[in-house]
């Protein structure tokens, strides 16, 4: 039987090295996926990673059982990626803020083709990450956590420390961007 993230939290506290490399083997990849597309680096990204899973371990005990273990360990990873890129300042963050300038109603308005309905067409799939790897940081790490990741919106303004409507709206951008680059 499968154990809840839960479970394995909590046997992690009472000393189980095996529930700490049962939470390895579960996100590992997810964790690294996430930290590449930010930082654009296969061994940076692989530090970064060893280095969200050493603070998963080192502050285990900050966790409160009752959230997301999923949304915590994605917060940390995001972080760490984004604390790297600010020591190497290899990027402007003034660029990484877009304005939210449509009215909440119209950023959910789309009868388009959603990306998850691309996804389905196996032969379409390479060319759209690698188009969701063009778009702006913000958006291309909304659709990889939708997407990729299977979160849901609140989670994902959780991860990202940003409003629930600035989540929707850099979705619904996102959306936009890829329609555009697939003119759909």
């Amino acid at each position: 039987m499968k154990k809840t993230d839960t479970e394995l939290i909590q046997e992690l506290r009472s000393g189980s090295q095996f529930a700490f490399e049962m939470l390895l083997e579960r996100y590992l990849s997810n964790v690294y996926n996430v930290v590449l597309s930010v930082v654009k680096s296969v061994e940076e990204a692989e530090d970064i990673t060893q280095d969200v899973f050493v603070k998963v371990w080192k502050y285990q005990n900050r966790f409160h059982l009752s959230q997301s273990f999923k949304t915590w360990l994605f917060t940390i990873a995001r972080n760490s990626a984004i604390d790297y890129i600010r020591k190497k300042k290899s990027i402007l963050f003034s660029q990484l803020s877009v304005s939210d300038d449509l009215p909440f109603e119209e950023s959910l308005k789309s009868e388009e083709i959603l990306p998850h309905e691309m996804f389905e067409k196996k032969e379409n799939e390479v060319l759209l990450w690698n188009a969701v790897e063009k778009l702006p940081y913000e958006y291309a790490l909304v659709i990889l956590l939708r997407y990729g990741e299977d979160f849901e919106f609140h989670d994902i303004a959780e991860i990202l420390d940003k409003p629930l409507n600035t989540v929707r709206s850099y979705h619904q951008r996102a959306i936009q961007n890829l329609k555009q680059t697939f003119k759909m």
